[in-house]
């Protein structure tokens, strides 16, 4: 039967064992997470310009300056609602 002292000396040793392991655990997930984060960011390309958008004068649905028929200072999403606003 072994002695309290050795026991004692094992489960501490094993304690260890189990500390450095997880403090090894952590510094790798820390660094995969950033790893991902970098690349997440490197992959992130410049795109097209959010649109301005401006509201129907009839509707009031917000569209695309670049799709809006335009007459005067009012905007209009559809060819209907420019003739219907006359």
């Amino acid at each position: 039967m072994p002695s309290n002292q050795s026991s004692l000396s094992l489960i501490m040793n094993l304690f260890r064992i189990i500390l450095v392991a997880l403090a090894v655990w952590i510094i790798i997930r820390l660094w995969q997470s950033r790893k991902t984060k970098s690349k997440q960011v490197s992959r992130k390309t410049p795109g097209k310009a959010i649109p301005t958008m401006v509201p129907c004068a009839v509707c009031a649905m917000h569209i695309p300056d670049s799709e809006a028929l335009k007459r005067g200072d009012k905007y209009y999403c559809s060819q209907q609602h420019l003739d219907a606003d006359t």
